[in-house]
């Protein structure tokens, strides 16, 4: 890391921890049954702080299920969607918690999202992405709380690439994206990631090239399909599941193709930067200031 780029983290750091603390209202849903009370309440102004619902009317499914977090106030806020890892395969909302809490307390309306999970049979291309967009979709209906014109993904891992896929195959529906740790080229994975991608795609690359190009954000970048959205790309330099040269090609095919885009690239830093989440929150919350996010 250089001289310069440490400044920017401890910056970053210093500034995280300076920012005002605010009080904050949560939604934890999991289910349908209660979706039409439950926002009824939160357009009162008198929710509890803990409603039931999914993103997808009608829907009582698991992997549909959205936690959100915002100020205790009555205005719209720049809103964040965190979309968990996991290989495809894994994961859920509640490891996003924290993050979604940490910038709701920073005056951000935060939401963490579940989604549809590939099983050693069944794909979850493109079910998932398109979960990802009923998610966006149903908080850009929270109008009380969520400034749609200001809506940003932020993605680890598996979520991260779900989260530039969704940017890619609907330009301008949200303004920015953080992919943190999350596969650009498919093709260029590594041997450990690929079984994981196989079966998120249900075929291999040599039975159905076309296939992972089209799960690959990097094929659109020359498509102008980025252009109205702030791209973020975090890496580590010895992550061995995503490799740092997939983000160094994605970041400068962005900006060969004029979009803007910031490019981290931190040395030591694992898969999802786990070993140093202070600094990549940090990061995060930086990005989404620079990018005119802050609240």
């Amino acid at each position: 890391m250089t001289k310069r780029m440490s400044l920017v983290v401890v910056l970053a750091v210093v500034a995280a921890y300076l920012l005002p603390s605010l009080a904050v209202k949560g939604i934890q849903a999991r289910g349908y049954a209660k979706q039409k009370t439950a926002l009824n309440r939160l357009q009162s102004g008198r929710a509890t702080g803990n409603v039931t619902t999914t993103y997808v009317a009608g829907s009582t499914r698991e992997r549909h299920g959205i936690d959100g977090y915002w100020p205790d106030d009555n205005r719209q806020h720049a809103t964040v969607i965190v979309i968990h890892g996991g290989g495809w395969s894994g994961g859920a909302k509640e490891s996003a918690r924290a993050d979604c809490k940490r910038l709701a307390n920073n005056g951000y309306a935060a939401f963490t999202i579940n989604y549809t999970l590939t099983t050693e049979t069944v794909p979850s291309f493109p079910g998932a992405v398109e979960d990802v967009r009923a998610a966006v979709q149903w908080v850009s209906n929270l109008t009380e709380h969520v400034d749609r014109r200001r809506i940003a993904l932020v993605g680890y891992s598996a979520g991260g690439h779900l989260a530039l896929l969704y940017a890619a195959r609907y330009p301008g529906e949200v303004t920015g994206v953080i992919n943190v740790s999350g596969p650009t080229d498919l093709l260029k994975a590594p041997e450990i990631l690929k079984p994981y991608a196989e079966d998120f795609l249900g075929a291999s690359a040599s039975d159905n090239l076309e296939l992972w190009k089209e799960a690959s954000p990097i094929t659109y970048v020359n498509s102008g399909v980025y252009a109205k959205t702030r791209i973020g790309l975090l890496a580590g330099g010895v992550d061995p599941l995503v490799l740092p040269d997939d983000a160094q090609a994605m970041y400068d095919a962005l900006r060969n193709a004029h979009v803007e885009t910031t490019y981290l690239h931190l040395g030591n830093g694992n898969h999802c930067l786990l070993e140093a989440q202070a600094v990549r929150d940090a990061i995060i919350d930086d990005f989404l200031k620079v990018a005119r996010w802050k609240p």
